[in-house]
C-alpha cells in the first residue's frame, strides 16, 4: 500500500527541487518526480495545484536565470525565518518576493485637448452599451457584426476590407454590402455622415467588454484593441497628417511615412509618431489615462506643452487634476494583454479585478476594504477561465471567492 504524506501543494511550491523541476525539467528531474507519484499517488492533485501556481503566479520563467532564482529563494527564507505563520500566509509571501523594478517619476502639468477637438469624435462614439459582439461601423452608419472569437480586420490602400476569423478567412470589399444592408432609422439617430474636412470618410471598431480584436488600417498600420475599447479612423488617409481616435485601450504598431505623422486622438491628449510600437489606455471610467512606448519615439501634444518619451517610459494623466507623471518602466505588463497574460507588478487587488473584470465581462465584487488592498505579484494566464484564476489567487492569498456564472464575489479568507 503507498504511504500517504501529510503534506500539501503549498510544501511542494516551497520545495526548490519540485520549482526547479517545474520550470526546468531534467531526465533526472522527471525521473525523480515520475517515481515519487507513483509512490504517493495521493499527492497528484496537490502537485498539480503547485504545478498551476508556479507557472501561472510567478515570473515568467524565461526571467528566472539562476541568480534570480537563488535571489528568489533567499527572499522566501529571510522572509519567514523566525516568524510563525500558517501554509497559506507563507506562500502568499513567495508571490510577494518577486523583484520589481520601479523607475523614477517627475511631474508636469498642462491642459488637454481642446473642446472642439473632442467634440469631433465625442459625436461619433454613439453605439448600443449592450451588445457583445464586435461591431464594424461605417461611415453611412451602417454596420457588421461579429461574434467571432478570433477575429482580425484588415483595410487594403483602397479601403477595401478583409475579415480573418478563427475558422477560416473571408475576403471581400464589405463596404458596399453593408450600405444596402444599412437601417434608415439608425442612419438618421447617429445623425450626419461620419467624414471629416470632406474627404476622408471615417469608420469606427467597437469592441465590447470580453472581447478583443486587431485591425490593420489602409497605411499598414496595426492595432490590438483591449475589451471595452473602440477605435475611429478613416477608410485611407488622404490627408497630410494620419488620424484616429482611441477610447479604451490599444497596441498600436505604427506604420513609418515620414511625410504623414501619425496623431492618435484620446479625449485627454494626444500623441505624435511617425513609426512606432506603444500601447495607449484611455478608458473613460478609469481615473487616468497612459502611454507606455515599447519602440521608436512618441511626443505627447496638448496645447500648452509637449513631452517626449523614449522606449521603456510610462507616462501617466490624472484626470482629476491635469497632473502628468513620466517615470522608466518595464513595457512588459502594460502589454502582455495583447499575447493573452497579465503581468502583475506590485499590483493592488483591486486593480487586477477591475482589469480582469473588463477582460472577460464578468463582475466582481469585495465584501470588505482590506482585500482590494492585497498586493499581486507574478502573471496571470488570460487564456484561462476567469474563475480558475481566481482558485489561483485564493490559493495564496489569504482571500476566499464565491464563484457564479457572472459574478464573483471576493471577501477575507476566514469570513466565510
Amino acid at each position: 500500500m503507498a504511504e500517504r504524506l501529510n503534506i500539501n501543494a503549498n510544501d511542494f511550491i516551497t520545495r526548490e527541487d519540485f520549482v526547479e523541476w517545474v520550470l526546468r525539467p531534467t531526465p533526472e528531474l522527471n525521473l525523480y518526480w515520475a517515481q515519487f507519484l507513483q509512490d504517493h499517488p495521493s499527492s497528484k492533485t496537490d502537485i498539480d495545484e503547485a504545478i498551476f501556481f508556479i507557472k501561472n503566479i510567478i515570473p515568467d520563467e524565461k526571467q528566472l536565470d539562476d541568480k534570480k532564482l537563488e535571489k528568489l529563494w533567499d527572499s522566501i527564507k529571510e522572509g519567514t525565518a523566525g516568524r510563525n505563520r500558517s501554509k497559506k500566509s507563507f506562500t502568499w509571501s513567495v508571490a510577494a518576493a518577486v523583484i520589481v523594478l520601479i523607475g523614477l517619476s517627475t511631474l508636469f502639468y498642462f491642459s488637454v485637448n481642446s473642446e472642439n477637438e473632442r467634440t469631433e469624435y465625442s459625436s461619433m462614439t454613439k453605439t448600443d452599451e449592450g451588445s457583445n459582439e464586435i461591431k464594424l461601423i461605417f461611415s453611412d452608419h451602417s454596420e457588421r457584426t461579429f461574434s467571432s472569437d478570433e477575429l482580425e480586420i484588415k483595410y487594403n490602400t483602397n479601403g477595401g476590407i478583409e475579415v480573418i476569423t478563427g475558422t477560416g478567412k473571408k475576403s471581400a470589399n464589405i463596404t458596399k454590402e453593408a450600405r444596402d444592408t444599412g437601417d434608415d432609422e439608425q442612419k438618421k439617430a447617429f445623425g450626419p455622415i461620419f467624414k471629416r474636412g470632406g474627404q476622408e470618410q471615417l469608420n469606427q471598431l467597437v469592441v465590447p467588454r470580453g472581447r478583443r480584436t486587431s485591425l490593420t488600417l489602409s497605411d499598414g498600420t496595426r492595432l490590438y484593441l483591449n475589451s471595452g475599447s473602440r477605435a475611429i479612423f478613416p477608410v485611407k488617409f488622404t490627408r497630410e497628417k494620419r488620424e484616429l481616435f482611441i477610447e479604451g485601450e490599444a497596441y498600436i504598431e505604427v506604420a513609418h511615412d515620414s511625410k504623414r505623422p501619425f496623431i492618435t486622438v484620446t479625449n485627454e491628449m494626444s500623441v505624435k509618431v511617425l513609426g512606432t510600437k506603444f500601447n495607449i489606455s484611455a478608458y473613460p471610467d478609469d481615473s487616468d489615462c497612459s502611454i507606455v512606448l515599447v519602440e521608436g519615439s512618441v511626443q505627447a501634444e496638448v496645447n500648452s506643452g509637449k513631452i517626449v518619451l523614449d522606449p521603456n517610459h510610462r507616462l501617466v494623466y490624472q484626470k482629476s487634476t491635469s497632473e502628468i507623471s513620466l517615470e522608466q518602466t518595464e513595457v512588459l505588463p502594460y502589454i502582455s494583454w495583447k499575447d493573452g497574460w497579465l503581468y502583475c507588478k506590485k499590483e493592488k487587488l483591486s486593480v487586477v479585478a477591475g482589469k480582469l473584470s473588463r477582460y472577460y465581462d464578468i463582475q466582481i465584487e469585495f465584501e470588505d476594504q482590506e482585500t482590494p488592498e492585497l498586493i499581486l505579484n507574478g502573471k496571470l494566464d488570460l487564456k484561462s477561465d476567469c474563475s480558475d484564476i481566481f482558485k489561483a489567487i485564493s490559493s495564496i492569498a489569504p482571500i476566499f471567492c464565491d464563484i457564479s456564472e457572472n459574478k464573483i464575489i471576493v471577501s477575507k479568507k476566514g469570513d466565510k
